[in-house]
This record gives C-alpha cells, structure tokens and sequence, in this order.
C-alpha cells in the first residue's frame, strides 16, 4: 500500500531524508517514531505530495506520488497533530487555499459540496 524506495529528501547541503526504503501492506498499521528532525514530517509530506522528493520513489496504492499525485490525493489523508487551519481568514479561504494546493478539481463546486455536506453552507465563515 505504502512503498517508498532510496526516497531522499535535500534542503541545499541538508539531507533531511537519507535513502529511506520501506514496504507497508494493505491492512497493515505502521508507526513513523524518531526524534525531532529525523525527517518523519518530509516523509509524510512526500507521501501526501506536498513536497517533492530529492531522488528515490514513493507509491501510495500502486500510484507514483509525483506521476500520479492526484490519484494518491484520492487514496491518502493525513490527521496533523496540531491544527494547520489559518486563524486570520474564514473557513472557506482555508479551504481554498488547501485545495490549491492539492490541486483539487472544479475547487469551487468541491468547496461548496464539502460545506454542504457538513451542512455549514449558510454559516458565516468566521473561524
């Protein structure tokens, strides 16, 4: 489910990421554990395609994450541990900027349908 091969990670003379190889399988849970700054966020943001590795290759399913970055979106989601959400603009400029960067389709009529869904369409978007 999760494959990543000699995936590198480089910031100039940094190697965040140093040849990682691994092999999750489809019903497996797997932990990422290290210390700070053993480069476990750069790989899950490799994973997530918000960041593009250096070398190597990472998949999610059997989907290349930068060939095929907009079907691992669809296979992957990603809880952070303390709120990415932007204080300073509403919900929906949150949402937008998220979905820019995930490159997400048609964002205008997915944003509308994910406030709908949460039945917030008509709520001033303060938070």
């Amino acid at each position: 489910m999760v494959q990543l091969i000699n995936l590198t990670k480089n910031f100039g003379a940094l190697t965040a990421v140093d040849n990682v190889s691994l092999h999750v399988q489809e019903g497996e849970v797997f932990g990422l554990l290290g210390p700070n700054g053993a480069g476990k966020t750069t790989i899950i943001r490799m994973l997530n395609t918000l960041m593009t590795p250096s070398s190597g290759s990472a998949a999610v399913g059997s989907h290349d994450v930068i060939k095929k970055c907009l079907d691992v979106k669809k296979l992957i989601g990603v809880v952070p541990q303390e709120l990415n959400l932007d204080r300073d603009i509403t919900g929906r400029q949150n949402l937008r900027i998220q979905g820019l960067l995930r490159k997400v389709p048609d964002l205008d009529n997915s944003i509308i349908s994910a406030l709908s869904w949460a039945g917030i369409e008509d709520v001033p978007m303060m938070w």
